[in-house]
């Protein structure tokens, strides 16, 4: 058989690159013989190409012809110049496409490695292949992975990572030999077992290959061999931790058994066969479970949340871990998917984890039972614990009865009564629940304390809820009241006669009293001896200029025989209250006790030979420890503010002083903040608000921060104590106009700049010699002096060279009382001839803080500053020049004229207060004139009771002067 010609046509035929790849496919071994004939006319071969497809060539050498089943558009495909290069080479080398050859893979172990290699089984013989085996025989990827992969290897050796693609490319050989020895393959792994024996004093825990089977080698993973069958050893149901923990094996010591048979051994069960050698203990039985143990430590109720293995336990869980209980070493096997159940459930129902433990105390601890131990599911240990704890269903409910021993204020529920104080301080706290005295809690009657409980927190201050007399009498009837209750006709009197309903029954003027009393003033004393016959404390709270001090006087006479009364004041007006006493209760023997007589006084006070003692604050502070000494018929503060700040040595002291009952009189009760009220109550009645951290907590903070329930608490229990009337509550029995006088005592430094001006005038009307033209000279050096004297009255500043003389009693009268005005929404006109004495009052009122307006001659635009002030919203105060504007001004927004130097021509008066006592004013009109004590001022009002003419011309200026004598003005010059 020639080929030359076949080859010749082909080559001419075939593509460049169809010749190419057909020459590869042949090296490769894809061409097998498949027929051919004895005179090769005729001979077909099978060709694999590159995806597998087998295609049938016919080659006709004789008549150089071929033909291929590929159908490729082409005069020659690869596949026949595949299978012409294949017979080229030689029909004896080819394997025949029918024949009964197979590949035969052949391992062979050496010491460290086992070996790879082929060969093709015909039915003659056994071939080994020298390199790849014949690609017709290669039909599976498994097995064109490995052929691929052994390219990579060093030499034949299976690297211990390539077991696991040997195993799979092995089921697609016909056979297996192993070390020359048939062996079955299977691709199902052998699961290892996990064996533990003992190990000196300790345990290992190893990895072995399942129930006959050994490791042929090691590797990933492990080759096995077993019944004569190579496979892969499986690894179960291990974890890949196990697998990585079990590549050596782990050895542990006898401390850590517990851990062994409760932790690896259970854990490893779940995914494989643990054998346990001799020696060895088994693992013992016991479920886990969730408990809660109750104990009481001191009053406290102490929770301690366990997950627990065994009953007994036996070991149970702390921070995760699992700690043997009682010396035990072999514990139960750990479920830690229960485990978290558990936990799950505790945490949802007790809000604990497992070993967390808390204590509670009274409320939390009931409330803990109730909300949360009853809904555990597990074990709770410590009954008896929770029974002291444990909630009634029943609510308390409120018993409000008048009974022989006053009023009886009780909770009670089922079989448990709790007392009122108990009820209250539960509702106090927000507590919802209240212990009861035998053990255990009930529900608070909440919506009733909502309604009373801040009637029965009054009650509760002092000596006790059934208290019914006393400042708390107006609270047990309101309390009665509210709850259905009836009011007992003697508590029903004096909550009448403290609420002043239906008409306060007027008293007489008390015998000895000299003077005349308008109604409301009438009224007034007479709730003062309602309260002094009650022995209670109250607030006479009237505006400035209705007459505080003459009712006080009234009331304090009416006591008169029952023991001395004190008078607390401010030292500007302690001359005026004695004034006042002579003038309208000359039968009281009244003392003031100041200066350096106050031993003698005090004296007197403790013998009893006095009935009225007016002292100052100051005096009071320096005092208080012989005072104390006295026991009081009445101690009356006027200007009460003074004890304003509780913890000021003043409140202090007065809240020493001993008394049957207290009187405060202020025009301003309250200035800036409600500690300043807890202050002046506690002072009228002690334990009326109760410790003054309760009263900031429960009334006053809530009532600052405008809490309107608070506000209104407040209201109502003060009111009955507080006696208040506006000028305009009282308008129709006040004149249209009145007039009065403010005695201010000199401060020390104007004393002594008044002193030296008198003397020294005094003494240079010595020198001069009475008689013809002299005594005109004389008559001028007088005027001069009064002048001056004049001055000095009013502020030492205004006497020359007295710049820095020091501060004025008169301002400083003024001062407090437009301070105590101005709170109570009034308006003040304040008159001076002297401009110089409006400079020295502008910066103590802005010190205070009190706007104001001022007129003088240098005033341009009056009348802008006169409508400014008569806005509502105008300034409080108005300073003026007597002379710029005491005529032509309608300032009727003012009710209070301040006349700061009163020696002037009375008509220029008369005209100044009448700026605001004019048409358009619908207010009563009080003017004051401002008096310096022991001064000319004080000696010009005496004589105008005693010379009337005098008085006039004084009155009237220089010219009226010219009728009086020069002995008459030297006469207002002597001390």
């Amino acid at each position: 058989m020639s080929l030359d010609a076949l080859a010749r046509a082909l080559r001419r035929a075939a593509p460049g690159p169809a010749w190419k790849l057909g020459q590869r496919a042949a090296e490769a071994g894809r061409v097998a013989l498949a027929s051919r004939d004895p005179d090769l006319d005729q001979v077909v071969l099978a060709v694999t190409g590159a995806h597998g497809h087998v295609h049938e060539v016919f080659l006709w050498p004789g008549d150089v012809e071929w033909e291929c089943d590929c159908e490729v558009p082409a005069e020659a495909c690869l596949h026949a110049v595949a299978a012409l290069t294949a017979v080229e080479r030689g029909l004896d080398s080819l394997v025949q496409a029918d024949s009964p050859a197979q590949l035969v893979a052949c391992l062979t172990t050496q010491e460290d490695r086992v070996d790879l290699t082929f060969a093709v089984r015909t039915a003659d013989a056994l071939e080994p292949c020298d390199g790849e085996p014949p690609t017709a025989l290669v039909d599976d990827d498994a097995l064109s992975n490995l052929l691929r992969q052994r390219r990579l290897w060093t030499g034949q050796r299976i690297p211990g990572r390539g077991y696991g693609s040997l195993i799979k490319a092995l089921l697609h050989v016909d056979e297996v030999l192993l070390n020359g020895d048939p062996v079955s393959v299977s691709a199902v792994p052998l699961d290892p077992v996990v064996i533990v024996d003992r190990v000196g004093r300790g345990y290992r825990v190893r990895l072995a290959p399942g129930t006959g089977g050994e490791v042929l080698y090691p590797g990933d993973p492990n080759l096995i061999l077993g019944d004569n069958t190579l496979r892969p050893q499986g690894t179960g149901r291990l974890t890949q931790v196990q697998r990585h923990q079990l590549r050596t094996p782990q050895v542990f010591g006898e401390d850590e058994l517990p851990r062994l048979t409760a932790e690896w051994l259970p854990q490893l069960e779940k995914a494989v066969q643990v054998v346990r050698l001799d020696g060895v203990p088994s693992s013992q039985s016991g479920d886990v479970s969730h408990r809660i143990e109750l104990r009481q430590v001191a009053g406290v109720l102490e929770v301690r949340a366990r997950i627990v293995y065994g009953d007994p336990p036996a070991a149970e869980i702390r921070n995760g871990q699992l700690v043997p209980l009682g010396g035990v070493t072999v514990l139960p096997p750990r479920d830690r998917d229960r485990e978290i159940a558990l936990e799950a459930e505790m945490v949802s129902q007790v809000g604990l984890r497992a070993g967390q433990r808390m204590q509670l105390q009274g409320v939390d601890a009931a409330r803990f039972v109730r909300d949360r131990l009853e809904r555990f599911d597990g074990e709770v240990q410590g009954d008896r614990v929770a029974q002291l704890y444990g909630v009634q269903s029943q609510a308390l409910t409120a018993q409000v009865r008048w009974g022989a021993g006053g009023l009886d204020l009780a909770f009670s529920g089922g079989a448990a009564s709790v007392d009122a104080e108990r009820v209250l301080a539960a509702w106090r706290r927000g507590d919802d629940l209240v212990g009861l005295p035998d053990g255990g809690f009930a529900p608070l009657p909440r919506a009733w304390l909502e309604t009373h409980g801040e009637q029965v927190a009054l009650l509760l201050e002092g000596t006790g809820a059934g208290e019914t007399t006393g400042h708390k009498a107006p609270v047990v009837a309101s309390l009665l009241e509210a709850t259905g209750g009836e009011v007992p006709d003697a508590l029903q009197a004096v909550v009448d006669g403290l609420r002043r309903e239906g008409g306060l029954a007027l008293k007489q003027d008390p015998s000895g009293f000299q003077g005349t009393l308008r109604g409301y003033q009438q009224e007034g004393w007479s709730w003062l001896a309602f309260l002094a016959d009650q022995g209670l404390g109250g607030v006479l709270a009237d505006d400035m200029g209705l007459g505080k001090t003459v009712q006080t006087l009234c009331a304090l006479l009416a006591e008169q025989g029952k023991g001395p009364a004190l008078v607390v004041a401010p030292t500007s007006v302690l001359r005026n209250w004695h004034r006042e006493a002579e003038r309208f209760t000359p039968s009281l023997n009244t003392a003031v006790l100041h200066g350096p007589r106050r031993g003698k006084i005090l004296a007197a006070l403790q013998e009893g030979s006095l009935d009225l003692v007016v002292t100052s604050y100051a005096v009071l502070r320096r005092d208080v420890d012989e005072l104390v000494k006295v026991s009081f018929r009445a101690v009356v503060l006027d200007e009460a503010q003074a004890i304003k700040n509780p913890a000021s040595q003043t409140a202090r002291a007065a809240r020493r002083l001993v008394a049957h009952h207290r009187l405060a009189l202020s025009g301003t009760p309250i200035e800036n903040r409600l500690s300043e009220l807890w202050s002046l109550m506690e002072f009228l009645n002690p334990g009326f608000f109760g410790p003054q951290a309760q009263f900031h907590d429960r009334l006053g903070g809530p009532a600052m921060a405008g809490d309107e329930r608070a506000i209104a608490t407040l209201r109502a229990r003060i009111a009955p104590f507080v006696l208040r009337r506006r000028k305009q509550d009282v308008a129709t029995d006040l004149p249209e106009r009145s007039e009065d006088v403010l005695f201010c005592p000199l401060s020390e430094d104007q004393e002594s700049a008044y002193q030296a001006v008198r003397i020294a005038a005094q003494q240079g009307l010595k020198k001069s010699e009475p008689g013809g033209r002299a005594d005109s000279g004389r008559r001028m050096a007088v005027l001069a002096a009064l002048t001056r004297l004049r001055q000095a009255s009013c502020h030492p500043a205004l006497v020359p060279g007295g710049a820095d003389a020091g501060e004025s009693g008169k301002v400083d009268r003024l001062l407090q009382a437009l301070e105590s005005l101005c709170a109570s929404g009034h308006r003040a006109l304040v008159f001076s001839q002297w401009t110089s004495l409006l400079d020295l009052i502008e910066p103590r009122l802005r010190a205070a803080e009190l706007d104001f307006l001022r007129l003088d001659g240098s005033t341009r635009d009056r009348h802008a500053l006169v409508d400014r002030f008569q806005r509502d919203d105008g300034p409080p105060v108005f300073l003026i020049s007597l002379k710029a504007g005491g005529t032509g001004l309608n300032l009727s927004a003012a009710d209070h004229v301040f006349l700061m130097d009163p020696w002037w021509n009375p008509a220029v008066e008369q005209q100044a207060i009448d700026r605001a006592h004019r048409i358009g004013q619908d207010k009563p009109v009080f003017a004051w004139k401002l008096v310096s004590e022991n001064t000319v001022e004080e000696r010009v009002l005496a004589l105008q009771e005693r010379k009337s003419a005098m008085a006039s011309a004084v009155l009237d200026g220089a010219q009226g002067l010219s009728g009086l004598s020069i002995e008459d003005l030297e006469a207002l010059l002597e001390s």
